[in-house]
Order: C-alpha cells, then structure tokens, then sequence
C-alpha cells in the first residue's frame, strides 16, 4: 500500500469512526467501541486486554508469520487489505449493530485467550521457564 497511501484513505467510513495516525492507546483503548489498527506490535497487548472488538487491518508489509497470523484470525477480526472487496469487509463490520459485532467478538474469546497466554503476553512462568520459552519461540539462528 505503500504507492497508493494508507487503506483507510481509500474508503468512506461512517460517520462515526474516527481515524486518529498517532493515538496514546493507554487511553484511547478505553473510549472506543471497536479499535482498527494496522501493526502488530506491543500495542496488540494493550488492546487485547481492552477486551473490544478489534480489527486489524494486514498489509503487504506487515510481519506475521503465516501461522501467527492464522492463530489472530481466529483471535480478533482481521482483514488483508491485498484482497479485492476489503472495503465491503471492513464496512460490512463497523456497521453491524454494536451487540451483534460483541457477539461475534465473544465467539473469539477462547482463542484470543489461548492467542494472549501463548503468543503476545506468553506463559505464566519463572523467569528461568520464560527464557526458556523465548529459546523455543525464536528461530535457533537468532537465539545469541
């Protein structure tokens, strides 16, 4: 998306959707009926633990490895902006009635727990048994 500009440009969104580049998630999470965000980075736990609906928006440049990715699917709503229709899928969301959009989020519940215990915030461990989980978790080329 890097040649035509940010996804979100691109479409009309309603009326009440407020796009914000730089917000303070520490409070913003805390306002909000859905969140969209478009990196997946250590933000991802703060909005987890909001415990909203979330989309997030993948594009081409984005860093998940393919089974991260498939896990966050199942977690929270998201949406490859490389594919033709995303808008109508983006859309089709944001104007769900706000109950119907928390039913289905619920339905994501188990794995975005699982997703949060084992990938974004990992295991309750010691700090020995958390190294140890990194050591698994990272390939063995970048482990020093």
């Amino acid at each position: 998306h890097d040649h035509r500009g940010h996804p979100l440009n691109e479409i009309v969104l309603p009326s009440n959707v407020l796009v914000r580049s730089t917000p303070d998630m520490r409070h913003i999470r805390f306002a909000a009926d859905v969140l969209i965000f478009d990196w997946p980075s250590s933000v991802l736990s703060w909005l987890i633990a909001a415990d909203i609906p979330l989309i997030y928006l993948s594009m081409a440049d984005d860093l998940l490895e393919d089974d991260i990715e498939s896990l966050l699917k199942k977690s929270i709503f998201v949406i490859d902006t490389n594919i033709l229709g995303w808008e109508n899928e983006l859309l089709t969301l944001l104007n769900l009635p706000q109950m119907e959009l928390n039913r289905l989020w619920e339905q994501k519940k188990k794995d975005r727990v699982y997703f949060n215990e084992n990938y974004n915030s990992g295991p309750k461990q010691s700090d020995k048994e958390m190294i140890e989980w990194i050591k698994n978790k990272v390939p063995e080329s970048v482990v020093v």
